[in-house]
């Protein structure tokens, strides 16, 4: 075994795994082995079944002889049986509000709006919405101050009105425009 690869019995876990050194994970379950290809992604490996679900990028789950492919947006669930089924999940939905709590924090003392909105966006599995003026005024405006404890929705909560923005979150996009002042 190495440092590289996971030994999951029961229960469930979440990888960012371009988040750490480059290279492959492996999750190992008693229903086969999941391996990534750059991705976030969550293995739950239940009594009999295994169930992965792919935020982004893509994994391959082998197990008795045989290769399945998840790619991005794409939930695989491998029975006991030996059937394996795929639907679409979309990576903003609701069932990943656990990872956005368990996302590493964003440090915004001197931080570019910009990289904060990436950050966000990444976490929380949007796309960022924008006009290319609102995306140069980001790559420009620096941030100060903490927002510790937060979700990443709860930190746009917070820095985006100083920064005179707002957001809204349709279908999966996050959407940015200018707070309008009324006079």
């Amino acid at each position: 075994m190495d440092a590289r690869t996971i030994h999951l019995e029961r229960g469930g876990i979440y990888l960012d795994s371009r988040a750490s050194t480059p290279g492959s994970v492996t999750v190992r379950t008693a229903s086969g082995t999941v391996r990534d290809i750059g991705t976030r992604f969550e293995v739950r490996a239940g009594d009999r079944d295994l169930r992965i679900r792919v935020r982004d990028g893509a994994v391959q789950l082998e197990r008795a002889g045989r290769i399945d492919r998840a790619q991005k947006g794409t939930e695989l669930l491998a029975r006991a049986d030996g059937t394996v089924s795929t639907r679409s999940v979309d990576p903003f939905a609701a069932d990943w509000a656990w990872t956005t709590e368990a996302a590493p924090p964003f440090i915004v003392e001197n931080a570019t709006l910009e990289s904060f909105l990436e950050w966000a966006a990444r976490e929380g599995g949007w796309t960022i919405e924008w006009s290319d003026a609102l995306r140069q005024r980001a790559r420009t405006t620096i941030l100060h101050g903490p927002i510790d404890a937060v979700t990443p929705a709860e930190a746009l909560d917070i820095v985006l009105p100083t920064c005179g923005l707002s957001a809204a979150f349709v279908g999966g996009r996050l959407r940015l425009r200018p707070i309008q002042v009324m006079r």
